[in-house]
């Protein structure tokens, strides 16, 4: 939004580089680990860590975990949360009885994993102010 546009429409305008996103991962079911956190801004980047645009870590206190990814532009973000229970930095699988992860995880929009991971597309959120958002985690 133009500075002009902005003052005549009585709004702050956005510039790039100054959106917050708040993500709150609710449903850890314990404290063992850390909590991770990693923003993407594509689909090529997806899932990939060493692509993400930012991340963060915390412990884990209680059945909800919150991180801020601070001087966004705006533009369409997805998020991924893991519980790493062994930090290992790494979504543990197990192969036995069925195929899946180990560990608890989430995307943004709760977006579902159907025999695979998530989707860019369904996890991918638009972001053109400061938003907060929720992320069910998933055991």
């Amino acid at each position: 939004m133009s500075v002009l546009l902005g003052l005549l429409l009585n709004t702050s305008p956005t510039w790039a580089g100054d959106l917050t996103l708040t993500v709150e991962a609710r449903g850890f079911t314990g404290t063992e680990g850390q909590a991770l956190f990693a923003l993407y801004d594509s689909e090529g980047a997806w899932l990939d860590a060493k692509q993400a645009v930012q991340t963060a870590d915390s412990t884990i206190s209680g059945d909800t975990v919150t991180a801020v990814f601070r001087g966004l532009d705006p533009g369409q973000y997805g998020v991924a949360v893991l519980h790493d229970a062994n930090k290992n930095f790494a979504l543990d699988m197990r192969w036995f009885p069925i195929p899946g992860p180990a560990e608890g995880s989430g995307v943004s929009n709760d977006a579902p994993a159907n025999f695979g991971p998530p989707s860019y597309a369904d996890a991918a959120l638009a972001l053109g102010a400061d938003t907060r958002i929720v992320v069910t985690m998933r055991y």
